[in-house]
């Protein structure tokens, strides 16, 4: 089972980093962009705990690893 949360701030209303996802997984057929955002996250302090090239891939892998944010490209050749 995959399970969605969502975390929405309005604008004007503060937020602390104790609701932010942790645990990343980065979907994009372009494997330079996932590796570019991995560098990125991972410099920030996130850990990424996936990188996919396919739909498939990336429900397999969220599947496994349960992240708390997917970051997925939706434009698929």
């Amino acid at each position: 089972m995959i399970r969605a949360n969502a975390f929405i701030v309005e604008p004007g209303e503060e937020w602390s980093m104790s609701g932010v996802p942790k645990k990343l997984l980065l979907v994009d057929d372009e494997a330079i962009i996932t590796f570019h955002l991995e560098s990125i996250l991972t410099a920030a302090g996130y850990k990424v705990v996936g990188t996919a090239a396919t739909g498939l891939s990336a429900v397999e892998l969220a599947e496994k690893t349960q992240p708390d944010l997917v970051l997925m490209d939706i434009v698929y050749p």
